[in-house]
């Protein structure tokens, strides 16, 4: 039951390693989210790039309280995240982490879901 929940969430993070490419957490975080170009090292930056590159986005204000948890509620949606000193993308369920720990129990301080754009078939 548990292996569902730690779903392998290094893909992107592992090519980029393959070819030498190391890179920031925030960054990492915002590719993860289809922004490309873009690393703030500072709070506010993230809205920033949001804004720049047209994201419709909204502050979540009652989310789960840790990473496990907040996986296990949110399979779908594309959202960032903070936790102590680090950002995470989770999209779909599926982690972008640097730190590749996955879906612990880090206690999650913020939470920014983007919201994407309704595509009917």
């Amino acid at each position: 039951m548990l292996a569902l929940f730690f779903k392998s969430c290094f893909t992107k993070l592992e090519a980029q390693k393959a070819k030498g490419k190391i890179m920031r957490c925030t960054q990492a975080t915002l590719e993860a989210l289809n922004i490309f170009g873009e690393c703030p090292t500072y709070g506010t930056g993230v809205i920033e790039a949001l804004k720049k590159h047209k994201k419709e986005f909204r502050v979540v204000e009652d989310h789960a309280k840790t990473l496990r948890s907040f996986v296990r509620e949110n399979e779908i949606g594309s959202f960032y995240l903070t936790v102590a000193g680090h950002a995470i993308a989770c999209v779909n369920g599926t982690l972008t982490d640097t730190t590749e720990r996955g879906a612990d129990c880090r206690r999650v301080l913020a939470v920014i879901q983007i919201i994407e754009p309704y595509v009917s078939n």
